[in-house]
């Protein structure tokens, strides 16, 4: 009999109390030894100074993506990119040759891995996707970039066909909004059309969603005058944006911390929810319209 699934769920229930912990392993399950983990990362450097960092499990539960410290000749070291079988097996870099990366999402469906990593150029954070099997190569997903380009957020489309992300193409350029197909089978597209984005001020606050396989919603200061409306363009760039709401607020006061602006959108996509005092100032209510 399996006494794990057990001994868990009594420890957790015994909270720190380590002698009344130590009375419940004693009752429950009496010389049990509980089995060692199975190791899948590779060689790591000593330890404290090369760590297995973040990790997600592929969504057919047969690997592991990690990042991990790796040093290089000459004693610098890289956040890199490996993916390890779940069953036990040899591990592979999905990012080679060796380079930072910064972060990464395993995209829903398809079997890749994006992430933004300094690869072409060592002063500019590109996007990039890659097999979780390592069986090709990683692609780029953006257009090149100027020194101190970056890629700055990226969300994957629920289908995980499609990634949109934010990019300043050099240092000094504004953000703009752009999608690709998450295995880069053709080129990255720009969103926002003529609009500049006017991405929320306060943290924690998302600066553009996904609604759905098909279109993002974002914010515009379309009149230029320090308020933002909220804009839906269709993940392929087949459309320019269209406008979904006036000012969210109506003044530009508002926008800052006091005023923290909030958007979500519905699980099919087809309204998207948020905060606004557009139907009696300066009261905030929760208005709906559809993406």
């Amino acid at each position: 009999m399996n006494h794990a699934p057990l001994l868990r769920a009594s420890l957790l229930l015994l909270g720190s109390a380590a002698p009344r912990a130590a009375q419940a392993l004693a009752l429950l399950a009496p010389g049990l030894a509980l089995a060692q983990g199975q190791k899948l990362n590779g060689p790591l450097p000593t330890p404290g100074s090369g760590d297995v960092l973040s990790v997600q499990v592929s969504t057919d539960g047969a690997r592991a993506v990690y990042r991990a410290v790796h040093f290089l000749p000459g004693g610098d070291s890289v956040r890199a990119l490996t993916s390890a079988p779940l069953g036990g097996g040899s591990p592979v870099v999905l990012n080679t040759p060796l380079h930072d990366v910064l972060d990464f999402a395993l995209a829903p469906a398809g079997g890749l891995v994006v992430y933004r990593a300094e690869h072409d150029s060592p002063s500019a954070t590109e996007l990039y996707s890659a097999p979780v099997d390592g069986s090709s190569a990683s692609v780029r997903l953006n257009a090149p970039l100027g020194a101190g380009g970056e890629v700055s957020e990226f969300r994957i489309s629920p289908d995980g066909s499609r990634v949109v992300f934010l990019a300043n193409q050099a240092s000094g350029q504004p953000l703009q909004l752009f999608g690709a197909p998450t295995d880069g089978s053709s080129a990255a597209v720009e969103l926002d059309g003529a609009l500049t984005p006017a991405f929320a001020l306060n943290p924690g606050v998302p600066r553009f969603l996904l609604a759905g396989n098909t279109h993002v919603l974002f914010l515009v200061d379309a009149l230029a005058d320090d308020r933002r409306e909220l804009f839906s363009a269709p993940l392929d760039g087949s459309a320019p944006p269209i406008q979904l709401t006036g000012p969210i607020f109506s003044s530009p006061e508002q926008y800052m911390a006091q005023h923290s602006f909030e958007f979500r959108v519905s699980a099919d996509g087809a309204r998207v929810v948020y905060r606004s005092d557009e139907l009696v100032p300066p009261r905030d209510e929760l208005l709906s319209v559809p993406t």
